[in-house]
């Protein structure tokens, strides 16, 4: 294996690690950041609510939302591929910045003549998210290259601490906006004119990632830690037994954060304002969480981490299915905020520790195509089931899958050893 710096003393705490980390680390996570506003935060708000006053229904809006969705399970195997062949920083800069592109034109869907107007939406948003699928895929691998074994933690939790913040920057950001540019001369207010200057907004604002990069150059420790090397053959049983883990795992996050304002709004009647307000503290408690994960990584390792968390994350179904006031559904959605703010980083530094740099980007694009596939399955079937059985019983099955994807974790860690050793 490659060893990305020389070893060095762990850092004593956040300061420590701040001191010790890289310009191209520093770069990465003011980027990852940036992301998040502008993707996590700015449009998964707007988007929806800018599509509705075009006059686009739920079935669109969901057409929309699902081939995003499937971009990312049908280009993460090949975009780790690309990262392992040709480099990490280069593709994540390229692709943020082809995703800002294609946003911008999204943002101008208004502007295009109504016969070609549905096609405009689907092409620019898939055009997006294939080009965001190079950074989702290949970020924790290019992070595991710049960050030693004494800072890789602190380095993650950094990480995530920009990502829910800007998450819930960005959510704010988007909420004022639109009646912001409604102030403009000739632009009315909730119009899809107003929407679209703040879309627009949001699209610039991804340059700010891969420019920040650019500026920080492309160190030595960088191209040398880009996995090209081809040494070792792929390790097949274990990058599907960490799919398999993933898949299950994640059906109680993908259930809760897709369809939990669903059920506050429709089913238990919770305004507009207070379910922003839930989603908004969600996205802050991600905060703390992150920077509670070095931690709890040094007192229970990773897997563990991991495990406890998604196990907690499915005990979360239960008020969500069992509690029918907003209360209990709005604090289990905090949680499960939170919880994702220390489950995510450390099961993918834990599962990329698994295995060798040259097969890292190949463990990344694994992982991300299965949480992928199961947010996708969990949105396509949701809407039946909660048609049919109900909430309940979909927030039930959700935890339920998660649970046995926790003791599937657990069985090829302790009985199976496939899950415990790098290879």
């Amino acid at each position: 294996m490659t060893t990305p710096r020389a070893a060095a003393v762990p850092p004593v705490g956040y300061w420590g690690a701040l001191r010790a980390m890289p310009s191209q680390a520093l770069a990465f996570v003011f980027a990852a950041g940036v992301v998040s506003v502008s993707i996590f935060g700015m449009y998964l708000v707007l988007l929806n609510l800018y599509l509705l006053r075009l006059g686009y229904g739920p079935e669109f809006i969901g057409l929309v939302q699902g081939t995003g969705i499937f971009a990312i399970v049908a280009l993460s195997m090949p975009t780790s591929a690309a990262g392992r062949r040709w480099g990490l920083h280069g593709l994540i800069v390229g692709g943020i910045s082809a995703a800002s592109l294609a946003l911008v034109g999204l943002s101008l869907a208004d502007l295009a003549p109504e016969s070609i107007r549905s096609a405009w939406i689907l092409v620019f948003n898939l055009a997006g998210t294939s080009a965001l699928t190079l950074h989702y895929v290949n970020s924790s691998p290019y992070q595991m290259a710049i960050s030693t074994e004494a800072d890789r933690a602190y380095q993650f939790s950094l990480r995530w601490v920009f990502v829910s913040f800007g998450a819930f920057a960005g959510s704010v950001l988007a909420g004022f906006l639109p009646d912001a540019f409604a102030l403009l001369p000739g632009v009315e207010p909730d119009s899809a004119e107003a929407f679209r200057f703040a879309m627009l907004t949001g699209s610039l604002l991804l340059l700010l990632a891969p420019l920040a990069m650019m500026t920080a150059g492309r160190s030595q420790v960088t191209q040398a830690s880009s996995p090209r090397e081809t040494s070792g053959h792929l390790p097949l049983r274990l990058l599907a037994a960490t799919a398999l883990v993933m898949l299950l795992s994640s059906a109680c996050m993908a259930a809760g954060r897709t369809f939990a304002n669903v059920y506050l709004d429709s089913a238990l009647a919770v305004p507009t304002p207070r379910i922003g307000l839930i989603v908004a503290i969600g996205h802050i408690m991600g905060v703390p969480s992150a920077l509670l994960m070095p931690r709890l990584v040094r007192h229970a390792g990773g897997g563990a981490t991991a495990a406890f968390g998604f196990l907690g994350a499915a005990l979360m179904m239960v008020p969500l299915a069992l509690v029918p006031h907003w209360a209990a559904a709005g604090a289990a959605l905090v949680v499960l905020n939170a919880l994702g703010a220390v489950v995510e980083p450390v099961f993918s530094m834990f599962t990329l520790s698994l295995v060798r740099d040259s097969w890292r980007p190949a463990m990344a694009g694994v992982t991300t195509t299965s949480a992928s596939a199961s947010y996708a399955v969990i949105s396509l079937a949701g809407g039946y089931v909660i048609a049919g059985p109900g909430f309940a019983f979909f927030f039930l099955t959700a935890g339920a899958l998660s649970l046995l994807g926790v003791a599937v974790f657990r069985l090829l860690s302790v009985r199976g050893n496939l899950l415990k050793r790098p290879i």
